[in-house]
Formats: C-alpha cells, sequence, structure tokens
C-alpha cells in the first residue's frame, strides 16, 4: 500500500459530513469554538489556516489530523 503525503502546495478538500467531523474536532480539541469551525463553500483553505492558528499547528498538521477523525468515523457518518 503506498501512501502519499498531502504537501503545502496541494489543493484539499474536506469531503463527508462537516457537521458531524466538526463536532468530533471540538470534542477532541477543547479549544476549538463554533466560530473557528465554520466552514464557507470553496473557502477550506480559510478554514484550514484558522485551525492551524487555533491548534499550533502548520497546514499538513492540521490536514492530518482532519484525515485521521475522518479514518475513525463510523461508515454511516461519513
Amino acid at each position: 500500500m503506498m501512501i502519499t503525503k498531502t504537501t503545502s502546495t496541494e489543493k484539499f478538500r474536506i469531503t463527508g459530513d462537516w457537521a458531524t467531523l466538526s463536532k468530533l474536532l471540538k470534542q477532541k480539541y477543547s479549544q476549538l469554538t463554533d466560530t473557528d469551525l465554520i466552514r464557507e463553500a470553496d473557502r477550506d483553505d480559510e478554514l484550514l489556516h484558522r485551525l492551524g492558528r487555533r491548534l499550533s499547528r502548520n497546514r499538513d498538521g492540521v490536514i492530518e489530523i482532519i484525515k485521521a477523525i475522518e479514518a475513525s468515523m463510523p461508515a454511516v457518518l461519513k
């Protein structure tokens, strides 16, 4: 199995149910606020930047967090 790492220059799109994913993010990272988790259409990069500032992570770190939480979600919630 080949795993590719997303780099900062690649376009990243959040897939799946954002409402559920954002709730799971907020549960895991209590410092996140509802405002931090607002997702607007075609503005995922702004969301990643906001989350990165709040979590003290770079863009790739935030993407890894999101992917890990998505992977842990039951298939019925995706």
